[in-house]
């Protein structure tokens, strides 16, 4: 559903579709985070600050 990098709000709405239902966004954070590793490049969406990409730890 995801390309190779992408941000935590992408993924996080990605899980709230097969979820069915809306996710906290710190649990979430804190939950999917050990599983990740930054790619140190970010991408800007909208307003605000630029969001980080991730990828899949190997």
């Amino acid at each position: 559903m995801l390309g190779s990098e992408f941000t935590l709000r992408q993924l996080r709405l990605a899980h709230e579709a097969v979820a069915g239902e809306a996710l906290q966004r710190d649990w979430f954070r804190r939950a999917m985070e050990p599983r990740l590793e930054a790619t140190g490049r970010s991408v800007a969406v909208g307003r605000g600050r630029p969001a980080a990409l991730f990828r899949r730890k190997a």
